[in-house]
């Protein structure tokens, strides 16, 4: 887990908030209102670890008989609960078109294999296309799909260890929940769905994509269908 202090910034910055709330008495209550999700659902573009977090850092670090220095190390997130910490190597890409969501991901997770991808064509009649594109996706690149999961955390963890796997379903967007296809490529967190974040890397909008944390509880109870399919090696 990279290591935060005063002037950091990203996803990571999200989930010590989170992990600070949960952890230091009393409660140091960070704003936590727009730090996880998609840019263009109006999170935060920049998420800053600034004054008061670095006050509520040093105050756990005491409470906790660790040198006060404000410096998120190995140490302290150990101290926090973090026992999940996988990265995966990603190149973000974005998609073409508003039904190339899939191809994107597939881009994203296999690289120069994946942007062999292909259009599965017409919809069979009698299945629904959603279900038709997961399995044909994940039949094209040999790898499983799941149906309908409500993930933990340590499932999650298992397929991330195998490599970046996407996750497809009904997502949020401004104009409503949307048939769409991410990429995972972290997990970082104690193993309860509450304080594990996910990195996402989100194919839309289109022509320029989107990275960003989500926590794993919030987000499910938030949308439920996220997950509808998740395909992985």
């Amino acid at each position: 887990m990279q290591t935060l202090k005063l002037g950091s910034t990203g996803p990571a910055v999200g989930l010590l908030r989170r992990l600070l709330n949960q952890n230091v008495v009393p409660r140091p209550n960070l704003p936590e209102v727009n730090v996880f999700g998609a840019h263009y659902n109006g999170a935060m573009a920049r998420i800053d670890f600034g004054p008061h977090m670095d006050a509520a850092v040093k105050k756990f670090q005491t409470s906790k008989r660790m040198p006060a220095n404000g410096v998120v190390d190995a140490a302290t997130w150990k101290a926090l609960g973090l026992t999940i910490d996988i990265d995966k190597n990603v190149k973000p890409a974005s998609q073409p078109t508003n039904d190339t969501c899939y191809a994107a991901a597939a881009t994203m997770v296999l690289g120069s294999e994946g942007s062999k991808s292909f259009t599965p064509g017409a919809t069979p009649a009698g299945q629904a296309p959603d279900d038709f594109w997961a399995r044909s996706f994940a039949s094209q690149f040999g790898w499983s799909l799941e149906y309908g999961m409500t993930p933990m955390p340590v499932a999650l963890a298992n397929y991330l260890q195998r490599g970046a796997f996407w996750m497809a379903g009904n997502l949020p967007f401004p104009s409503g929940p949307g048939y769409h296809a991410v990429v995972i490529g972290s997990i970082w967190g104690t193993g309860d769905s509450d304080s594990t974040m996910l990195l996402v890397y989100d194919p839309w909008p289109v022509n320029t994509g989107d990275t960003y944390g989500i926590i794993l509880g919030d987000y499910l109870n938030q949308n439920p269908m996220a997950f509808r399919y998740t395909i992985h090696q």
